[in-house]
C-alpha cells in the first residue's frame, strides 16, 4: 500500500531586493516564481530555476540542499534551461544573456563562458555519456564542447544557422555501433540533430560539419530519437508527427511516415505541447485536450487515455463539472507510471500493464564470441541485454495496455510543468509561484520473532508484540524504512533515524540521530547502515564501530536484509554478498556475486556473453546465510522497466543463481524466509495487468481451465490467462555465477541437462498441483494477489513450489512467515480502521499448530520438502518414527493435495484406517493418479478435494458416482447433464428412487421421466402405494400410449371389458381390441377392426378364432391380411381348395411355395407346379417336371430368365464386374462351373431354401436346357446359356456354324481375366499346384480369344475381331481384320501405338490405296510408317509413284525429279545388296533422263539450239520412257517451232508422234494444232482414232498394283509392287 505526500519546496531565503516586494509569504519563507526544473540523473536533487538569477536545490522531499544555490553576479539574467551531467552532480545551465554556466554541486566550483551566446541560450543537452555538451540560442547559433575532467569548458565547433533559424529542440543519433562502442570507452555520438523553428532539421558530427538534412513545411517542437529503428521522431507545430529515416550514409532524411493529428479549435493554437518515450515504439504527446494520446510507432497505430473522472466531479446533481485538459505529461520508466497534469490543478496517474519490446538475440560468430568473452559487462548498470540484439519485437499495445492508477487532486493551482525525478514516485509539480514533490511513500512493514511493526502513515508507527500487545506512537520524521527486533524499532528518512525501545505497552524513543542511508537493518542493540560505499556497524546512536567498503567497481550498497545473524546486502551494479554480523566486525559468508546470467539468441544458444539478469529491488536472506532471494525488474530499451515475474535464489553453497517462473501473468512484490528453516520461502506474488495482445501472442501455451458448470456452483478453478510455464521451477532459469565480472558464466555441462530433464519431469505434476491448490481455496477468478511457498533445494531441480492459494479478501499483504504460520496484515476497514496482524496455518500444519512440538514440526517440514524433491526414502524416513494418529491423518490430507499416492498408502497403515486401505487398492485399477487419489479422498471425508481430481482427471462418471452416494443430487445432475450424459439417466433413476423412499412421488415422477423409466416405475410406484387415482389421473393427463395400455390391461384384469375398450381405444390399440371382443364373442366387431386396421397381430388372433370356429374362409382372408400365408396355404390344402393355393403361395415364402408345388404335382396340376418350383429356386425340379411332361412354354419362360440372370460375382477383389467374370473365375478351379458364395440375406432363409437356390444355375441344368433349345433350333438362346454356364468353347463354335452374331457382350462376357504369376504384395508366394492353374487359365484364355476373333472376322464383326486379336497379343491379324474394316482412322492410330514394322508396313500399304494425292496427312502418314518399318524399298516406289503422279496429272517434273531423288535417298538406305544395286540404277537413270529434260526446258529461250538438242537425245534414247513421255518432248519441240513461226517442223514432229503411235490430243493442245494444220495446208492434225494416253500410260513402268482380294487369308501381306 502507498501514498503520496505533497512536500512544498520552500523559496530560498536570500531574494533581490527589487524583486522582494514581488514575492508573497508563506509560512516557510519568500516563494518565487519557477521558470524550469531538472531533475539530477545520479542522486535525488532537483534543480529550479527561478525569477531572481539564480537556481536552487532541493532533495526530494522539498528541502533545499544548503549552500548549494547557484547565483551569478550579473542581476538583469535569468536561467533559461537546465541540464545534468550523467554520473554527476554538474548542472549545465543557459541564460538569457547568452552565458553558459557548469556548477559543480558537490564541490560548489562555478565554470561560466559568456564568449560564444550572446542572447538567450535555447537549448542545452549533455551527451548520453557526459563528455559533449550541445548549446544553441535563438539567433540560430549553435556550439559543441567538450569538458575536462575539472569541468572546464572547450569549444569543439561552432556554427551559426542563420539569423531568425531559432534553434527549438534537439537529439542525438544512437547507434548501435555506439552502443557498442559505450560497452568499451564512453565515446560520444558521432552525430546530433537539431531543429528550428522554420522546420529545417539540422545534422552536426562531432568534426563541426553542419548540413541541412531536411525541411519541414512547420516549426519543430520536439524531437525524440527512436533507437530501436534507427529513426528520428519529430512533431511539428501543425500538430504533425513525422518519422524520418536516415539515408545516404545519414546525410539526409527521408519521411517514412507522417501523421496529422485533429485537433479541437482550443487545442489547435498550442498544438502539440510535449511528446516523450514511454516504452520502445510508444510515444505518448499531449496538446491541451481531454484526454493524452499515445502512438504505436512500431505496429502503425495510436489511441488515447481519457482523463480519469473523479468521483464528485459535479457541482450539482447532473451538472458535469467543465471538461478537464491535459498540459504536461511525465513518464517514469522506474516505475512505468505515465504522468498528466490538468488545468484544474489535478495529477492523472496511468501504469503500463502492457507487454514492451523484446530484442531478438542473434548468435554471433565464434571470433567474436571469443573476443567479448573477455569483455568486463559491469563498468555499467546501464549495459542491458538489448546491447547484444540486431532486431526488435514491438508487441502491440492498446488502450487495455494502461490502467489507471490514482488521480491526485492536492495541487491546486494551473501546472507548468512536471516531471519524475531519480527515485521511485517522486514527482516534482512546477506551478507559477511555487514547487511542490510529490512523493510516493510506500507503507513499510516488518516482521522479526514475534514482533511485527506497520506504517499506518507518513509519521504513525503501528507495533504489535505477540497476539495482543499492541503499540502507537507519532515519530519525528518523514518514515522512508523501517526495521523491528524483539526490544526495538528503527525507523529512517532520508536524513535522519530514530530508534525506539518496547517498554511494557508503550513505546519510548531513546536515541536519534543523522544518516543519509540507503539501507538500515537492527541486530540486537547494533544498527547496520549503508552510505555512500560503505557498510556501517553503529551503536543505537549512531556511533559508527565499524565499516566494510566497497570498491567502485563493486557499487554502491542500496539493499540489505538481515536474518538472524546473517546479513545480505547488494550494490546497485549487482553485486550481492552475505556477512555475519555476529562479531564485532562483520565477516563475509563465501565471495560474493554478480547478478548476471547468460546471454543467449532466440533459436536458445548461448551467445558467449553475460549479461544483468535485471536491476534489483529488493534482497532476503534465509535463516543459515546460505541463499539469498532476489526481486528484481527487467530493463526495457535504455529505460523502462517491468517487474520480473522470477525470484532469483543465490545458492552460495553451489554458487548457482536458480530461479522460479511465476508465469507470465504474474510477479513477485514480496518474499520472506522462515527465521529457522533456511530451505522455506514465502512469496506474494500479484497479478499483471498486461493488455490482451501480449497473451494473444502465446496462445497456443495457454491454459483455459476456467469452465462453469450451468446453472451449479461446481467450478474448475485456475486462472483463464495463466500459460504452462507459470510453473517452471528454478532449474529451469538456473545460471552459475561468478566471483569475477569477466568470469565465465552458464555452463551448459551435463548437469544443466539432468537439470532440465528433471524439470520437465516434474512440470506436468506441479501444474495439476498448483490448480487443485488454486481450487481448493475458492474462487475460480483470477486472484489478484496470491501467495506461493517454495523449498530452495539444494539439488538441481532449483526452487520448488511448495503451496499456493490466493490472498484472502480481507487481508492486505503479507508480512512473513514462522513455521507453522504465515502472517498476514489485515485491511484497514477492520476493527475501526486499524491494521491487524492475522496469522494462517500453513498446509501441512493444519488441525496441528497448537499440540505440535518442535521435533514434530521439523519432521514434517522435512517430510514436504523430500516429498515435493520427489525423495519418497528421505520423506518416509522422516516422520517414520511419530506415532501420533493425527499427524498421520494431516499427512493423509497433505497427500490428497500433493497428490502422492505411495504416501497415502502409508499414510493409511498408521492411521489404521482399514476400510480406506482397501478402498486404495482397489482403486489401483483405475487408470488416472487423480481418480486414485480422489478414492482416498472420499475416505477421508476430503468430498471437495476429490470432487476436483475428478474434474481434473475428466472422470465425470466417477464424480456423478461419488456425488449420487453423497446424496448431492443437484450437483450429480448438473454433472450428468454437462459431462457424464451417459449416466443421465442412471442419474435421474437413482435420484427418483431416492424421493420414492422419501415420500416426494411428485419429484420422483419427474425424475422417472427424465430416466425414461415412467412407463414402468410410476404405475408400479403409484400401484404399490395404492394411489390408483392418482394414477389414472396421471395416465390420462400423460396421454401415453403405452400407459394407457397398462391400464386398460389392469381394467381387463378386474374384468371390466367396457371400460377397458373405452382404454384401449384411446390407445389405439387394436389387437387388444379384437382380443376383448373375442372374449366377448362379438366376433362381428372384432372382424371390423381387424379390416380397418393396419395391425397385423389383431388379423392373426382373429384369424386363429376364426380357424377355431370352423369358419376356414374367414381365417384364411384374416391370416392373408395378418401376412401369414404359410397357415392360409395350409388351410386351403387341408380343405383342397386349390385354386387359391397358388396365389396364396405366391405371396408366401420359398419354403411354402416348394411344399405347395409338391403338393400340386402330386395332384397333377403340373403347369402350377413348375411355376412354384420355378418361384419357390427349385428350377431343376421345375426343369425335370417340364421335360417329362413335355411343357415347352413353361421351359422357354424358365429359360429366358435363366438367360436374363446375370451370374453371381464372386467376392473377390480382383474379380471384374462384367458379366460372366464370376465364373471365369471359378472355372480356375477345376472348370466345374459356376460356385457362389451365399449371400449374408441368406440367414434368414432356411438352409433348403439357400441350397436350393444355389442349384438353380448349375452348369447341367443349363446345359441340358442349351440342348434343349439346340433341338428346336433356337440356337441364340442355346449360345447365351452355354456361357451362362461357362461352357464357352461349345458357345463359339455353336456361333460359329450356326451364323449367330457375337455381340460385343457376350464376346466380353467369355473373355477370362489373365492371372499374373507374381504374387501380390503381403502375399505368400504361389504353390506349384495354384502356378499349373494359372497357367492353365491363360492358356484357355488365349484359345477362347482366337476362336472369339476367327469367328467375329467371318461374321464382318471386324473392330471386334481386331479386339480379341489384341488381347490375344496377335497384333498382326488385328491389324488385318482392322485393314478390312476400312477405318482410317482407327488404322492410323492402331498402326502407331502398335510400333510393329509389318504393321507399319501393313497401314503404309493400305494407305497408298487411298486419295492420298490430294490428302497431305495420308501422304506424310505413308512416309512416315515405311520410314519407321525401315522398308526403303516400298518407300522407294511410293516416291517413284509420286514423281509419276506429277507427270500424269500436272507435267510438272521438276517434283517428279525431288520425288525421284527422294527414291534415290531411301533406296540407298536399303541393305539388300542385289536388289538394291539394280533398282538403284534404273532410278538414277531416271534422274538423269528428268534431269536433261528439265534442263532442256529452261534452255528453250536462251538456247534454243541446245534444247533441241537435247530432246532429239532424249528421243533416240531407248530407256527414255521409264523417265519422261515422249509426247512431252515432242509437245516441247511443236511448241519452240510453232513459236518461231517454224510450222513445218513443228508439222514434221506431229507426224513422227503419230508414228511412234503417241497420241497428239493429250500432249498438244487443240488450238495449237489447227494453227499449224492452217499453217501447212492441212485439214486437221487430230487423229480421233488414234491411242489416248491415260494416267500412267507414259510407259514408265510402274504398275498400278494386285487388286486386293475381298477375302484376306490369315497370311496376307499387302505392298506396293
Amino acid at each position: 500500500m502507498s501514498l503520496f505526500i505533497d512536500f512544498p519546496v520552500a523559496a530560498p531565503a536570500v531574494v533581490h531586493e527589487d524583486e522582494a516586494t514581488e514575492g508573497k509569504e508563506d509560512g516557510q519563507g519568500k516563494t518565487f516564481d519557477a521558470i524550469t526544473t531538472a531533475w539530477c540523473k545520479s542522486e535525488s536533487i532537483l534543480a529550479i530555476a527561478g525569477r531572481g538569477r539564480g537556481v536552487w536545490f532541493a532533495n526530494d522531499e522539498g528541502e533545499l540542499v544548503q549552500g548549494a544555490d547557484l547565483v551569478r553576479s550579473s542581476r538583469n539574467s535569468d536561467a533559461c534551461v537546465l541540464d545534468w551531467r550523467v554520473r554527476s552532480k554538474v548542472l549545465a545551465t543557459g541564460w538569457d544573456d547568452g552565458a553558459i554556466t557548469l556548477w559543480n554541486v558537490k564541490d560548489r566550483i562555478l565554470k561560466e563562458d559568456t564568449s560564444v551566446h550572446a542572447t538567450a541560450v535555447t537549448v542545452t543537452s549533455w551527451s548520453p555519456e557526459g563528455s559533449r555538451l550541445l548549446t544553441a540560442d535563438k539567433h540560430g547559433l549553435m556550439a559543441l564542447w567538450r569538458t575536462d575532467h575539472r569541468g572546464r569548458l572547450a569549444v569543439v565547433c561552432k556554427k551559426d544557422l542563420g539569423s531568425g533559424e531559432d534553434i527549438t529542440c534537439c537529439c542525438w543519433m544512437l547507434t548501435p555501433e555506439y552502443r557498442e562502442a559505450q560497452r568499451e570507452l564512453a565515446t560520444p555520438p558521432q552525430q546530433v540533430f537539431l531543429g528550428t523553428k522554420f522546420g529545417n532539421v539540422y545534422l552536426v558530427n562531432l568534426k563541426g560539419e553542419l548540413l541541412c538534412a531536411a525541411r519541414l513545411d512547420a516549426g519543430l517542437r520536439s524531437m525524440n530519437w527512436f533507437e530501436e529503428e534507427q529513426k528520428l521522431v519529430v512533431v511539428t507545430e501543425d500538430a504533425s508527427l513525422i518519422q524520418l529515416k536516415p539515408e545516404n550514409a545519414c546525410t539526409e532524411l527521408q519521411v517514412a511516415s507522417k501523421s496529422k493529428l485533429s485537433l479541437s479549435a482550443s487545442a489547435a493554437i498550442s498544438g502539440i505541447t510535449e511528446a516523450q518515450w514511454t516504452c520502445p515504439g510508444l510515444l505518448a504527446t499531449c496538446a491541451t485536450e481531454p484526454h493524452i494520446r499515445l502512438w504505436d510507432l512500431a505496429n502503425d497505430s495510436s489511441y488515447s487515455l481519457p482523463l480519469p473522472v473523479v468521483a464528485g466531479d459535479t457541482d450539482a446533481p447532473g451538472s458535469p463539472r467543465p471538461e478537464d485538459l491535459a498540459t504536461h505529461i511525465s513518464f517514469n520508466a522506474k516505475t512505468r507510471i505515465l504522468a498528466a497534469s490538468t488545468r484544474q490543478g489535478r495529477l492523472a496517474l496511468w501504469r503500463f500493464v502492457g507487454e514492451a519490446a523484446t530484442p531478438i538475440f542473434e548468435h554471433a560468430s565464434d571470433e567474436n564470441d571469443a573476443a567479448d568473452e573477455k569483455e568486463n559487462i559491469h563498468s555499467s548498470t546501464t549495459k542491458s541485454s538489448e546491447a547484444l540484439a540486431t532486431r526488435f519485437h514491438f508487441p502491440e499495445t492498446n488502450r487495455s495496455s494502461w490502467e489507471a492508477v490514482a488521480t491526485l487532486s492536492a495541487v491546486s493551482a494551473p501546472v507548468l510543468s512536471i516531471g519524475w525525478g531519480l527515485r521511485e514516485g517522486c514527482l516534482a509539480v512546477i506551478m507559477k509561484d511555487r514547487v511542490s514533490i510529490m512523493n510516493e511513500t510506500v507503507l513499510h512493514r516488518a516482521l522479526r520473532c514475534d514482533v511485527a511493526a506497520l506504517q499506518l502513515s507518513a509519521q504513525r508507527l503501528l507495533v504489535q508484540r505477540g497476539a495482543s500487545h499492541r503499540m502507537e506512537t507519532h515519530v519525528g520524521l518523514r518514515i522512508k524504512g523501517l526495521d523491528v527486533n524483539d526490544s526495538h524499532a528503527l525507523v529512517w528518512s532520508q536524513r535522519k533515524a530514530e530508534v525506539y525501545a518496547f517498554q511494557d505497552n508503550r513505546m519510548e524513543r531513546i536515541a536519534s540521530f543523522t544518516t543519509r542511508a540507503e539501507a538500515m537493518a537492527l541486530y540486537g542493540e547494533t544498527i547496520l547502515q549503508t552510505e555512500g560505499s560503505h557498510l556501517s556497524v553503529c551503536n543505537l546512536q549512531g556511533v559508527s564501530r565499524a565499516e566494510v567498503s566497497f570498491s567502485e567497481h563493486e557499487g554502491e550498497p542500496r539493499f540489505m536484509h538481515i536474518n538472524g545473524k546473517y546479513l545480505a546486502v547488494a550494490t546497485h551494479k549487482g553485486m550481492l554478498k552475505v556477512f555475519d554480523v555476529s562479531r564485532r566486525e562483520p565477516r563475509p559468508v563465501g565471495g560474493g556475486a554478480w547478478f548476471v546470467s547468460s546471454a543467449r539468441s532466440k533459436g536458445g544458444k548461448p551467445l558467449g556473453k553475460q549479461v544483468p539478469i535485471g536491476e534489483i529491488r529488493s534482497i532476503r536472506c534465509n535463516a543459515d546465510g546460505t541463499r539469498v532471494s532476489v526481486l528484481c525488474d527487467i530493463v526495457r530499451g535504455q529505460h523502462l522497466r517491468e517487474p520480473d515475474t522470477r525470484i532469483h535464489v543465490w545458492n552460495l553453497n553451489r554458487d548457482e543463481f536458480q530461479a522460479y517462473e511465476f508465469g507470465p501473468t504474474r510477479y513477485p512484490v514480496s518474499h520472506f524466509w522462515d527465521g529457522q528453516e533456511p530451505k522455506l520461502l514465502a512469496c506474494e506474488a500479484k497479478r499483471l495487468r498486461k493488455s490482451v495482445n501480449s497473451f494473444e501472442e502465446a496462445s497456443d501455451a495457454k491454459v483455459k481451465s476456467s469452465k462453469e458448470l450451468k446453472g451449479s456452483r461446481l467450478r474448475i478453478v485456475g486462472d483463464e490467462d495463466e500459460d504452462l510455464g507459470d510453473l517452471r521451477r528454478g532449474n529451469s532459469s538456473t545460471s552459475r555465477s561468478s566471483n569475477a565480472p569477466g568470469g565465465a558464466g552458464g555452463n551448459a555441462g551435463v548437469d544443466d541437462v539432468a537439470a532440465a530433464a528433471a524439470a520437465d519431469e516434474e512440470k506436468n505434476r506441479l501444474q495439476k498441483m498448483r490448480t487443485a491448490l488454486r481450487a481448493r481455496n475458492g474462487s475460480a477468478e483470477i486472484a489478484e494477489v496470491e501467495v506461493v511457498t517454495l523449498f530452495a533445494t539444494e539439488e538441481r531441480v532449483g526452487v520448488m513450489m511448495q503451496d499456493a492459494f490466493p490472498l484472502e479478501g480481507n487481508l492486505e499483504a503479507l508480512l512473513g512467515m514462522r513455521v507453522p504460520r504465515l502472517f498476514f496484515i489485515s485491511k484497514p476497514s477492520e476493527n475501526g480502521g486499524v491494521p491487524r496482524l492475522k496469522g494462517r496455518t500453513m498446509r501441512d500444519f493444519v488441525g496441528l499448530d497448537q499440540r505440535v512440538d518442535d521435533e514434530t514440526k521439523r519432521a514434517l517440514i522435512d517430510f514436504s520438502y523430500y516429498l515435493t524433491i520427489g525423495n519418497m526414502d528421505e520423506a518416509y524416513r522422516a516422520v517414520k518414527l511419530i506415532d501420533n494418529v493425527s499427524v498421520w491423518e494431516n499427512m493423509a490430507h497433505m497427500c490428497v493435495k500433493t497428490r502422492r499416492l505411495d504416501v497415502a498408502e502409508m499414510c493409511m497403515g498408521n492411521m489404521g484406517h482399514v476400510r480406506g486401505a482397501q478402498a486404495l487398492r482397489e482403486s489401483k485399477r483405475e487408470p488416472e493418479v487423480e481418480a486414485r487419489i480422489a478414492t482416498v479422498a472420499i475416505q477421508l471425508g476430503l468430498l471437495e478435494d476429490a470432487e476436483r481430481l475428478y474434474i481434473e482427471c475428466g472422470r465425470y462418471d466417477l464424480l456423478n458416482k461419488m456425488l449420487r452416494h453423497s446424496g448431492q443430487w443437484t450437483k450429480s445432475l448438473e454433472v450428468a447433464n454437462s459431462f457424464d450424459r451417459i449416466h443421465l439417466r442412471e442419474s435421474h433413476f437413482e435420484y427418483g428412487r431416492h424421493l420414492e423412499s422419501m415420500g416426494d412421488f411428485k419429484a420422483a415422477i419427474a425424475n422417472y421421466e427424465a430416466s425414461g423409466t415412467h412407463r414402468k416405475q410410476v404405475p408400479r410406484m403409484l400401484f404399490e402405494a395404492e394411489r390408483l387415482d392418482e394414477l389414472e389421473s396421471y395416465i390420462q393427463t400423460q396421454c401415453d400410449e403405452e400407459l394407457t395400455k397398462w391400464w386398460g390391461h389392469y381394467c381387463e384384469s378386474l374384468g371390466e371389458y367396457d371400460r377397458s375398450i373405452r382404454v384401449y381405444q384411446r390407445a389405439s390399440d387394436d389387437l387388444s381390441l379384437v382380443r376383448v371382443h373375442c372374449v366377448m364373442e362379438n366376433f362381428k366387431a372384432a372382424a371390423e377392426i381387424a379390416l380397418n386396421s393396419t395391425n397385423l397381430a389383431a388379423s392373426y388372433h382373429l384369424a386363429r378364432q376364426c380357424e377355431q370356429r370352423g369358419e376356414i374362409n374367414e381365417a384364411i382372408q384374416f391370416y392373408s391380411r395378418a401376412g401369414r400365408y404359410n397357415h392360409a396355404v395350409r388351410l386351403a390344402k387341408e380343405r383342397g381348395l386349390n385354386a387359391d393355393i397358388v396365389n396364396l403361395a405366391l405371396r408366401a415364402s420359398k419354403t411354402t411355395m416348394v411344399e405347395a408345388a409338391r403338393y400340386l404335382e402330386a395332384k397333377g396340376f403340373n403347369e402350377d407346379a413348375v411355376v412354384l418350383y420355378q418361384k419357390g429356386g427349385n428350377v431343376p425340379r421345375a426343369l425335370d417336371l417340364c421335360f417329362r411332361s413335355q411343357l415347352f412354354d413353361q421351359l422357354t419362360s424358365i429359360a429366358d430368365s435363366l438367360t436374363l440372370r446375370k451370374p453371381s460375382a464372386r467376392p473377390d477383389s480382383g474379380s471384374r464386374s462384367r458379366p460372366g467374370s464370376a465364373m471365369r473365375s471359378q472355372s480356375i478351379d477345376g472348370g466345374q462351373g459356376l460356385h457362389r458364395e451365399r449371400p449374408e440375406s441368406a440367414t434368414s432363409q432356411s438352409r433348403e431354401e439357400y441350397e436350393q437356390d444355389t442349384t438353380e444355375s448349375s452348369p447341367e441344368i443349363l446345359t441340358r436346357c442349351a440342348e434343349f433349345f439346340i433341338e428346336h433350333r433356337k440356337f441364340d438362346k442355346a449360345v447365351h446359356l452355354y456361357i451362362t454356364a461357362g461352357d464357352f468353347e461349345t458357345a463359339i463354335e455353336l456361333c460359329f456354324h450356326q451364323k449367330v452374331h457375337i455381340s460385343e457382350d457376350m464376346a466380353e462376357s467369355m473373355t477370362l481375366d489373365k492371372l499374373s504369376v507374381a504374387p501380390k504384395s503381403g502375399n505368400k508366394k504361389q504353390t506349384p499346384r495354384e502356378l499349373a492353374r494359372i497357367k492353365e487359365q491363360n492358356e484357355r484364355r488365349q484359345r477362347l480369344l482366337e476362336s472369339i476373333a476367327k469367328c467375329c472376322k467371318k461374321q464382318g464383326s471386324y473392330h471386334l475381331a481386331t479386339k480379341k486379336y489384341t488381347q490375344a497379343g496377335d497384333r498382326l491379324r488385328a491389324m488385318k481384320c482392322l485393314l478390312r474394316s476400312g477405318n482410317t482412322e482407327k488404322i492410323i492410330l492402331y498402326a502407331s501405338v502398335s510400333r510393329n514394322r509389318e504393321i507399319y508396313i501393313l497401314a503404309a500399304n493400305y494407305l497408298q490405296n487411298l486419295d492420298w494425292r490430294n490428302d497431305a496427312e495420308i501422304m506424310k502418314a505413308i512416309i512416315s510408317y515405311y520410314s519407321k518399318a525401315k522398308a526403303y524399298q516400298q518407300l522407294a516406289g511410293f516416291y517413284e509413284a509420286c514423281a509419276q503422279m506429277e507427270v500424269d496429272e500436272y507435267r510438272d517434273y521438276d517434283k517428279s525429279l525431288g520425288a525421284l531423288k527422294e527414291a534415290v535417298k531411301a533406296l540407298g538406305k536399303e541393305r539388300d545388296g542385289e536388289l538394291k544395286e539394280e533398282m538403284l540404277a534404273s532410278l538414277q537413270q531416271r534422274v538423269s533422263l528428268v534431269e536433261r529434260f528439265v534442263h532442256a526446258r529452261t534452255l528453250v529461250v536462251s538456247d534454243p539450239d541446245e534444247a533441241d538438242r537435247i530432246c532429239n537425245a532424249l528421243l533416240a534414247h531407248p530407256e527414255v520412257n521409264t523417265a519422261v513421255r515422249a509426247g512431252d518432248i515432242f509437245a516441247l519441240l511443236v511448241e519452240f517451232h510453232v513459236g518461231n513461226r517454224d510450222f513445218d517442223d513443228a508439222h514434221r514432229l506431229i507426224e513422227n508422234m503419230k508414228a511412234r503411235n503417241i497420241a497428239v490430243a493429250p500432249y498438244i493442245e487443240a488450238p495449237l494444232l489447227e494453227q499449224i494444220a492452217r499453217a501447212v495446208g492441212v485439214d486437221s492434225l487430230i487423229d480421233d482414232d488414234g491411242p489416248r494416253v491415260g494416267k500412267g500410260s507414259a510407259g514408265l513402268g510402274v504398275d498400278s498394283g494386285d487388286e486386293i482380294d475381298d477375302e484376306i487369308e490369315e497370311d496376307l501381306d499387302w505392298g506396293h509392287k
